[in-house]
């Protein structure tokens, strides 16, 4: 098998049938249909030949030529990184596209809810609908919502939270302690005329049926990519309750972590691979966060197997501000959280807090940035997303940037949520493309250069009057002398005819080997002058 540094090309049985498709911008291939995972050599337009494995295994990585086979010279392969998190086997038995590892793009977990969809829930409530009519219904609003972000060309979709009626109540139905549709509540704490109807803790909450894990499988069988699933934290959760039952809310935190963690673990055993927890009011709440909240997230998604990452946003229902405070107020509390990602708003400021905030990023975690403003109906340009990413790769790797949207999708309407992620991945491509540009030229820029070819104007010339190598003189060897002539461009030196015959010299001037010895100590050829002939 290949591996990095390894020369040659290696081929092993391929169906013609099933076509190879490059990415024109990463140079993926991408073997189409079937279950005879084979390899095998695919060449572009511009005549460079891609190797590729097994594209549907997460321990056969994708291998990419690095120098065109344009004839029977070896081509030079190299291992594309892979540090994306490994892909979960399909109901179909076939396996997700392959993710990016530079700057993979996702969605941060709602997307835009249907009109149709809020009035068959209605209809269901009037009981003019049954139970398994209404789960119908959202399983074509999944199916469709999953077909939008694939053909955006996101990377690692979700099922766009359309099952859920909102974030809050969708897990205060499936725990036991909680009464829906108490008094009206504030939703944030700069908007008091911004309220919903939250529910009542009216006795300690206690673990129920929570479907987190079927509706990841549902939604994982009928996609071709990666599907993250999103839940809401229990500072969160808390946060949007009225407490009749607990001396504070620390406590009803811990008991919520606890019983969601048991579902983590639950969903992670089922194969989920990527999960984000979202705790939109952190900052709303610095104190907290800085005493308690980052222990309970901690033990939320204590020993769950799977990649974990964390959401933090200013709030986003119907598309406004729900909290004052900045990231900064969080840290340096925020980074003991357990966590493999943060992901951030960025966009709604335009990257106003970014230098300040990555500058405090250990060197292992990884940013979500938000690139995508979803408060407002504008639709950013590819350039424009290409711009911030380009911002924020001052000062943090690719290998450690995830690109996403500020914030949900749900209150944004459906073209307008197609057009900003369309426009998010192109800018994505973009940036993805110069980096392995520069990536290729850095790599194979002196050993792809022909013989003979001279240096890169940026490197300096080697002074002919320069020492040579310990042992010789200064002038040094032929070789030497000859290799510095042709990079300073002055004439190749030439030694002066020999004078006369020396007494003690075993051979005469004109032998071939006086010619070489004396042309050896001068540093250039051997001389054909009258004086020296040239015969030995």
């Amino acid at each position: 098998m290949l591996d990095s540094g390894h020369v040659g090309v290696w081929v092993a049985k391929h169906d013609a049938a099933k076509p190879l498709v490059i990415d024109p911008v990463l140079g993926y291939s991408t073997y189409l249909g079937g279950t005879d995972y084979g390899t095998g050599i695919a060449v572009d337009a511009a005549g460079n030949a891609y190797v590729t494995g097994n594209t549907f295994s997460s321990n056969f990585p994708v291998l990419k030529v690095a120098q065109p086979n344009r004839g029977p010279t070896p081509c030079q392969v190299t291992r594309l990184p892979r540090d994306s998190p490994p892909r979960p086997v399909l109901r179909s038995g076939a396996m997700p596209d392959p993710i990016p590892s530079l700057l993979p793009t996702t969605v941060i977990g709602s997307y835009s809810l249907p009109k149709w969809l809020e009035a068959v829930r209605e209809l269901q409530t009037q009981g003019r609908l049954s139970h398994a009519e209404l789960d119908e219904a959202h399983d074509d609003a999944v199916k469709s919502c999953l077909k939008d972000q694939e053909q955006a060309g996101v990377d690692i979709v979700t099922d766009g939270e359309l099952r859920r009626e909102t974030m809050i109540y969708f897990f205060n139905r499936h725990i036991r302690g909680f009464r829906l549709y108490g008094p009206l509540k504030p939703i944030g704490t700069l908007d008091a005329s911004i309220r919903m109807p939250d529910p009542v803790v009216e006795t300690k909450v206690a673990r129920s049926e929570m479907p987190l894990a079927p509706h990841w499988q549902f939604a994982q069988a009928h996609s071709t990519t990666l599907v993250k699933v999103c839940v809401t934290g229990p500072h969160m959760l808390a946060k949007r309750t009225w407490n009749e039952v607990y001396a504070s809310d620390r406590e009803l935190v811990f008991d919520l972590a606890a019983i969601l963690n048991a579902e983590l673990r639950d969903l992670a055993r089922a194969g989920c691979r990527f999960i984000q927890v979202d705790e939109p009011v952190w900052v709303g709440y610095p104190d907290e966060v800085k005493a308690w909240a980052v222990e309970a997230f901690n033990r939320t998604v204590e020993g769950v197997d799977a990649k974990i990452t964390l959401h933090i946003c200013y709030g986003n229902y119907q598309r406004k501000r729900l909290f004052p405070g900045t990231y900064r107020e969080l840290f340096p509390a925020v980074l003991g959280a357990n966590t493999s990602q943060l992901v951030l708003e960025f966009a709604v400021d335009d990257l106003a807090q970014f230098d300040d905030i990555v500058g405090q990023f250990p060197k292992t975690l990884e940013l979500g940035l938000g690139v995508v403003d979803v408060k407002t109906d504008d639709i950013e340009t590819p350039e424009g997303v290409a711009a911030r990413l380009r911002h924020a790769l001052a000062r943090i790797p690719p290998d450690r940037l995830y690109v996403n949207p500020d914030c949900g999708l749900k209150f944004t309407r459906r073209d307008v949520a197609f057009a900003k992620l369309k426009a998010m991945v192109e800018g994505a491509r973009i940036v993805r493309g110069e980096l392995v540009g520069r990536a290729s030229r850095r790599r194979f820029r002196v050993s792809l250069r022909p013989p003979g070819r001279a240096p890169p104007a940026s490197r300096p010339p080697v002074p002919t009057g320069s020492p040579g190598p310990p042992g010789c003189a200064p002038t040094g060897r032929r070789f030497p002398a000859a290799l510095r002539a042709a990079r300073s461009g002055a004439p190749r030196p030439r030694p002066a005819a020999p004078a006369a015959w020396d007494a003690t010299r075993s051979r005469p001037p004109g032998s071939r080997r006086e010619r070489w010895r004396r042309c050896g100590r001068a540093g250039g050829p051997f001389p054909r002058t009258a004086a020296d002939p040239g015969s030995s």
